[in-house]
C-alpha cells in the first residue's frame, strides 16, 4: 500500500507480479492450477524491452458540470461524439478508440496507438455522491509531455482532488500544479528491486486560488505535436 492513510489521504494498493517459472515437480497429467508455484527468489530483472513506464491519473470530487457530459440524456448523440466533445480525442492522437456511454450514465474508453502499440484507458463514474475518473496510459512521454498530459486531463474533468501514479526507471519529481489551482499534499516514492520506481503524488484543489471553470478549452497536450 502506497500513499497516506490517515486524515483522509488518498492511498493505493499496488500489486506486483513476479516473473517466475512454474514448479515442474509434478507430472504434466497430474498438474492443475494448485500445483503451479512461484518462488520470489526466481524472479528476474525487468529489462527495458519488457518494461514500459505508465502514467495513471485517479480523480475524485469531480466538477458536476463536466460530469453532465457523461449522461445519456436528450443531448446524447453517440459515444464517439462524446469522446470528441469532451476533448479526449485531442489528447489521444493517432489512436484507435473503442468507447461506450452507459445507461443512464457512465463512460469507458480503450485506445491503442496505430504507431507504437501504446494504450490508454479512461473510466468515468459521474454520479455526484461517488464521482471518480481514472486515466491510464503507457504513451512515451518525456517530463514536459507528462506535465502537459496531466494538465489536459485535469482540465477535461476538473477534479477536486487527484493522484498521479507513475511507474518508471527513475524517481520523478512532483508536478508543480499551482498554476492549475492545485496544491501538493503528499508524495510517496518506492523503488522495487526489479529495477523500477513507483511515484505517487496527491493534489487537492485550492479554492482560494481558482474557481471551477465551466467553459470549453483546448487541450495543451499532443504527442509529436499532433
Amino acid at each position: 500500500m502506497l500513499g497516506p492513510v490517515l486524515n483522509g489521504g488518498d492511498h493505493h494498493f499496488f500489486y506486483f507480479a513476479h516473473l517466475c517459472q512454474p514448479n515442474m515437480s509434478h507430472e504434466p497429467e497430474e498438474m492443475d492450477e494448485d500445483c503451479i508455484q512461484c518462488d520470489f527468489e526466481d524472479s528476474v530483472p525487468i529489462s527495458d524491452k519488457q518494461f514500459r513506464p505508465t502514467i495513471e491519473i485517479l480523480m475524485s470530487e469531480l466538477d458536476p458540470v463536466k460530469m453532465k457530459q457523461f449522461y445519456k440524456d436528450e443531448s446524447f448523440v453517440d459515444s464517439k461524439t462524446t469522446t470528441r466533445s469532451v476533448g479526449l480525442a485531442r489528447i489521444l492522437p493517432n489512436m484507435t478508440t473503442d468507447e461506450f456511454v452507459f445507461e443512464p450514465c457512465g463512460y469507458s474508453l480503450n485506445a491503442i496507438s496505430d504507431r507504437d502499440g501504446s494504450y490508454a484507458t479512461v473510466h468515468v463514474t459521474p454520479e455526484p455522491h461517488c464521482s471518480f475518473v481514472s486515466f491510464e496510459t503507457d504513451m512515451d512521454c518525456n517530463k514536459a509531455q507528462t506535465n502537459a498530459l496531466i494538465k489536459s486531463v485535469t482540465e477535461i474533468f476538473r477534479p477536486g482532488r487527484f493522484s498521479v501514479l507513475i511507474t518508471s526507471h527513475h524517481p520523478l519529481p512532483p508536478l508543480n500544479a499551482s498554476h492549475l489551482g492545485y496544491v501538493s499534499k503528499f508524495k510517496t516514492q518506492y523503488e522495487f528491486q526489479e529495477g523500477f520506481h513507483v511515484s505517487i503524488h496527491n493534489y487537492v484543489l485550492n479554492h482560494q486560488i481558482i474557481k471551477r471553470k465551466t467553459i470549453g478549452f483546448r487541450p495543451s497536450f499532443a504527442v509529436n505535436g499532433s
